[in-house]
């Protein structure tokens, strides 16, 4: 054996025990040496030629180490490689500094200790990971992480307030983008601020910070609230400054004020963040949603929709404002209840809602006018010239005036329709608390000017519930024509319809009204057309709940409407319509008496009824019976005034119920207190007589405002029991001229 190998197991041991300590809790890897000690008598150097596999780390496939043929740097520690062998150094490698005692435990755990999750804190750890997926190397980000596959995380950020994140569409790639929400939410633009300083009567400059969205001087309209600190409350119109609605970091605005304000006072605003809603929609228009959650929605100024007037459409058309439900009103239930709820807080006898047209597809449903708030409000919505809109679920409550008003310009400029074409479905109306002047619908302008060539028309009502004040009128119609209403209802108040006279060069309007179902009976008076100087076509009318025989007609004084109940009995106007009555009992017999005498069936003409060119056609008939031959008269009369006369004719001998029949009419050639009607046709016959013509009546005076009663009577010239006659049938039919001259 060489004796290099002989020595291996001396050298190793003396090397070790040289060694202040050595710390082997498993395999030698490293050691330390000191060439400078003579501990073990080694005169300061070691030479190693090889190692036991014993303290190899690298297997069994090694047997000895490098040789090391130079010295180490004091400290220093040899190193093995992989598979176990000693690298060759000049100088060897720096040590670490060995712990004092034994390592039994990583983590807590012993034995093959593996990586587990929490061993670490996130506190514990530092530096940037290099990763290619995810990996930005930034140290801040602005926006939403975004992934982008294998690159780097980006940053999206919304370039404006009230946007959301959605993927886009029809693209290859998963990509991301913030759009502008569908609908706008009326309490997102809700805002108030205290600037500090002092207010003064007139033109005041004031910094908001932020900027409000939706806050434009440029847009017409627009109002700020001015309240709390020193100083009446008010709403100030905007009239100039720098916001522009976008939200910016600072912008001022421009007011004037009617009162002095100081202290802790806020600017806010004056319309509950609608207004504002409606600033920052397009031309195009959209939909600006009012959550019942967020009432009630506090109007301290008239909140204006659209930009319209006599001289220019409105720029933005096809507004929407959609509520939560018109809810109920104490005179439905105890105690009211309301989905979303717009109240007045400015001051008395305001508007609520204002539409500024002409304008085309405005859009309101589900909303409650509250007219009665701080003050009371005169009128709920004023709809100046909307066409081809909707509104629906609406209810107001407590306006002092007509809740709601419905008017056309007549001479728009590049527009060539009316107020046509719109919808109101579900309608309520109520008068509310300690209110008499308390009004339903007016529609249509009051007055015609030359050349106006539009109007109110082609609108449609359904559901239309209207509870007028005691001095209140539920229906309004003027200047308006093609109207259909079907089951409007009126439940209290003093005129059902009050129909105003428009002079449209010789065309009397309101004109070609129809009303299907209807009720008037709530009211004092149904219909008052007193005013009504035409002779056109009127109203036509379907009541509801409602029969000449049992309730008052729905008619006019002027002879406006016309209709047919619900029982379908024909009154008012008639145009061509069927007999208006016919008796279907026998008169009382009138016997021994040689007086003129009226039998007992009669009917009385309505007050308004006979118009122009109407003709009345009456028809009777029955039996007689004598003893000699007395002669037999028989007269028709109207308010007492004959307009037929059979003459006195000479009756056969002892006659024993003989038949007899008599026909007469009259033409109305002037209507009013002093009216004029002229007899016409008549002809008449007694059994066993030759019949003959009526005797020729000149015209008479006949009040046509008042009901006048229609007779027929009989004048024996015997009395005696055996001459009497009897009327078995009446009948009266109203015939309405379709033109006169």
């Amino acid at each position: 054996m060489p004796i290099i190998k002989r020595l291996i197991p001396f050298l190793i041991s003396a090397a070790i025990w040289a060694q202040p300590f050595v710390d082997m809790p498993t395999q030698v890897k490293r050691f330390d040496h000191d060439h400078t000690t003579t501990a073990g008598n080694m005169g300061g150097q070691l030479g190693i030629q090889a190692l036991l596999d014993s303290i190899k780390s690298g297997g069994s496939t090694a047997t000895k180490v490098a040789t090391v043929n130079t010295s180490l740097t004091a400290g220093f520690c040899l190193e093995a490689d992989a598979n176990g062998n000693v690298k060759t150094a000049a100088s060897g490698a720096a040590c670490g500094t060995e712990p004092s005692y034994p390592v039994t435990s990583v983590f807590g755990r012993t034995g093959a200790v593996v990586a587990a999750t929490d061993d670490y804190a996130f506190t514990q750890i530092n530096g940037t990971n290099a990763v290619n997926k995810g990996g930005t190397g930034a140290t801040t980000l602005t926006g939403i992480l975004q992934g982008n596959g294998t690159d780097p995380f980006t940053a999206n950020a919304a370039s404006n307030m009230l946007t959301y994140l959605r993927r886009q569409a029809n693209t290859t790639t998963v990509a991301y983008n913030f759009s502008a929400l569908d609908d706008l939410v009326a309490g997102d633009y809700y805002w108030s601020q205290q600037p500090g300083g002092t207010l003064s009567i007139g033109a005041n400059s004031v910094t908001l910070t932020p900027g409000p969205l939706g806050v434009v001087y440029t847009k017409p309209n627009s109002y700020v609230y001015i309240s709390g600190g020193s100083g009446t409350p008010e709403a100030a119109l905007l009239t100039g400054g720098t916001c522009d609605g976008t939200g910016q970091s600072s912008c001022t605005i421009i007011f004037t004020a009617a009162n002095n304000h100081s202290g802790a006072f806020t600017v806010g605003t004056a319309t509950s963040g609608i207004k504002e809603a409606l600033n920052v929609l397009p031309s195009n228009g959209g939909r600006i949603r009012l959550p019942a959650a967020s009432s009630p929605y506090n109007l301290y100024a008239t909140l204006y929709i659209g930009d319209g007037d006599a001289s220019a459409p409105s720029t933005i058309n096809d507004v929407s404002l959609i509520g939560d439900g018109g809810g109920a009103t104490n005179s439905e239930v105890l105690p009211a209840v309301a989905g979303t709820l717009l109240q007045w807080a400015g001051p008395a006898s305001g508007t609520l809602i204002d539409i500024e047209g002409p304008m085309a597809g405005a859009n309101l449903s589900g909303l409650y006018f509250e007219c009665d708030g701080t003050n009371r409000g005169a009128t709920g919505l004023l709809a100046n010239h909307p066409f081809n809109s909707n509104f629906k679920n609406l209810t107001f409550n407590g306006c002092s005036d007509y809740a709601i008003k419905l008017y056309a310009y007549g001479q728009p400029t590049n527009l060539a329709t009316g107020a046509n074409n719109n919808i109101w479905e579900q309608i309520q109306v109520y008068a509310g608390l300690s209110n008499t002047t308390a009004s339903g619908l007016q529609i249509g302008a009051g007055s015609f000017t030359l050349g106006d060539f539009v109007n109110v028309a082609q609108n449609v009502f359904t559901k239309v519930n209207v509870g007028a004040g005691s001095a209140g009128t539920a229906l309004d119609l003027r200047l308006t024509d093609s109207l259909t209403f079907t089951h409007f209802t009126t439940t209290s108040g003093d005129l059902g319809i009050l129909i105003t006279d428009v002079d449209v060069g010789g065309f009397h309007f309101p004109t070609a009204i129809t009303c299907i179902m209807c009720s008037f009976n709530g009211s004092a008076t149904p219909i008052d057309d007193s005013s009504y100087l035409g002779t056109g076509i009127g109203g036509w009318f379907w009541p509801y709940n409602n029969d000449q025989d049992t309730l008052p007609d729905p008619v006019g004084t002027n002879g406006w409407s016309a209709g047919v109940s619900n029982f379908g009995r024909y009154w008012g106007a008639w145009k061509n319509t069927p007999e208006i009555y016919a008796a279907i009992t026998s008169s009382t017999a009138i016997a021994n008496t040689s007086t003129e005498t009226a039998f007992s069936k009669t009917f009385d003409i309505p007050a308004g009824l006979l118009r122009v060119g109407t003709r009345v056609r009456v028809t009777a008939s029955g039996k007689y019976s004598t003893t000699g031959t007395p002669t037999m008269q028989l007269s028709m009369k109207i308010g007492g005034n004959p307009f037929s006369v059979f003459p006195a004719t000479a009756t056969p001998n002892n006659a024993s119920d003989f038949g007899w029949s008599f026909t007469g009419e009259f033409v109305t050639r002037a209507t009013g207190a002093t009216g004029t009607v002229q007899n016409g046709h008549g002809i008449g016959g007694l059994g066993g007589v030759t019949p003959a013509m009526t005797a020729w009546v000149n015209n008479f005076v006949l009040d046509t405002t008042i009901a006048e009663t229609i007779t027929v009577t009989a004048d024996w010239s015997a009395s005696s029991m055996s001459n009497t006659i009897t009327m078995d049938t009446l009948s009266v039919e109203v015939l309405d001229a379709g033109s006169t001259n």
